[in-house]
């Protein structure tokens, strides 16, 4: 006989009936508390939630009774997601889980379920090894195989609230719609491999809801290598050894990548060298050539001694308008010559002569600049050196020039 409900007064009594072979499981529990259902028997699951309400019911069992004033009318939904089709269940008597149907008032949770035989809802291969295994949220199932044997088929996965496990496992009201993917990529062709019950993995199909991970996997011998992959954990789990093409042609992709970067930084370092001897040195606009270091003929050595109070005297020899005349200087001479003659002496910059295909200007202006010259800023042998320039190109600037560099030789550091 069907159960039944008798409506002896309406909305306060009602009969429940219990179908024949089948085992009656009842709780009830305070508001903010938890209560367990459980099936006694292997393949004995829960196959009818009777009576279900979260508010303030009467009774136990199959008299148990709804309160009007206050009750639940999510009860049975609630409890079915949880627990229907299971072999056990947790339930939360909580506002959060049922709603607030009477507030102010202290609630309870009351439960009444039938126990019968588990439907079978996975067939998997004649003489298959099966794993079965499920785990609530934040924890992980482990699936192992016996050597040589390997995971051959995920026949079930489900993260959310499915019934039942193994062979009658079944997918509940809230299911992650990768669940067997996710599984699948962890755990085929491998030995064993350990599968995370986290949202992070599989997304979070019903936030509101504590959720479960299920898996029911067949072992087979492997197809591809006789020789298993060893067991890995991880959501991801990779498998090693040979079983798999892909992964014996690891080795040989690694060499090719390897090769190619090797080769294009050869080729990078090739072109910077290229560039750099290629590049013409730029030109100095610091550095000029004169045309002849002596004037047209010979003078006539000569020597006119003046001061700055005398005046100049009368030459010695040779004609006045074109003989140097020697002034006191710092306790030494100073040659000025005429602009008609002037014998540019070199030999003392012999000494100090710089090889100018090691010098390079490095400033786009000069650094100072004044009446007679310029100094810019360059290197010199792999140091930082200061250049003076002349402004004129005259023989006469350029005789003073070397005396100039003549008495800076001079100087001790």
């Amino acid at each position: 006989m069907r159960s039944i409900l008798l409506l002896l007064l309406p909305g306060a009594v009602a009969v429940l009936m219990q179908d024949p072979g089948t085992t009656l499981v009842t709780a009830t529990t305070g508001e903010n508390s938890s209560l367990t259902l459980a099936c006694a028997g292997p393949k004995a699951a829960m196959t009818k939630i009777l009576f279900a309400s979260y508010g303030t019911p009467t009774g136990m069992g199959l008299s148990a009774l709804i309160a009007p004033s206050c009750h639940s009318d999510t009860s049975i939904a609630v409890v079915e997601t949880y627990c229907l089709q299971q072999p056990a269940c947790n339930l939360r008597a909580h506002n959060d889980d049922f709603g607030d149907p009477c507030f102010g008032v202290g609630k309870r949770l009351t439960v009444t379920a039938e126990c019968g035989l588990a439907t079978q809802t996975i067939e998997p291969d004649a003489g298959a090894v099966v794993l079965a295994q499920n785990a609530s949220e934040n924890r992980a199932i482990s699936l192992a195989c016996d050597a040589p044997l390997v995971i051959a088929r995920i026949l079930f996965a489900s993260y959310g609230t499915p019934t039942n496990v193994g062979l009658y496992a079944a997918k509940g009201k809230c299911d992650a719609a990768n669940s067997t993917d996710v599984v699948s990529t962890a755990c085929l062709s491998k030995a064993g491999c350990t599968v995370s019950a986290t949202s992070s993995l599989f997304g979070n199909p019903c936030p509101k809801f504590d959720k479960q991970l299920t898996v029911t996997a067949e072992c087979a011998a492997s197809v591809i290598s006789p020789t298993a992959a060893p067991y890995t954990s991880g959501g991801s789990a990779q498998g090693g050894g040979n079983t798999s093409p892909t992964t014996s042609a690891t080795p040989m992709i690694i060499g090719v990548v390897c090769g190619i970067i090797v080769l294009v930084l050869c080729c990078v370092a090739g072109g910077i060298a290229w560039r750099r001897r290629s590049k013409p040195r730029p030109a100095s606009p610091i550095y000029h050539s004169l045309e002849s270091t002596t004037n047209r003929s010979e003078p006539k050595p000569y020597t006119l001694i003046s001061n700055d109070t005398t005046g100049p005297s009368n030459p010695t020899t040779g004609p006045q308008d074109q003989g140097p005349v020697v002034r006191p200087f710092d306790g030494g001479r100073r040659h000025i010559y005429p602009s008609s003659f002037i014998n540019l002496n070199v030999q003392p910059l012999l000494y100090h002569r710089l090889v100018l295909e090691d010098l390079r200007v490095t400033s786009k202006k000069p650094l100072a600049s004044g009446a007679y010259g310029e100094v810019w800023l360059g290197v010199y042998g792999g140091q930082q050196v200061a250049i003076k320039r002349l402004k004129q190109r005259d023989p006469r600037s350029v005789q003073k020039f070397i005396e100039e560099i003549v008495l800076m030789s001079q100087y001790t550091r």
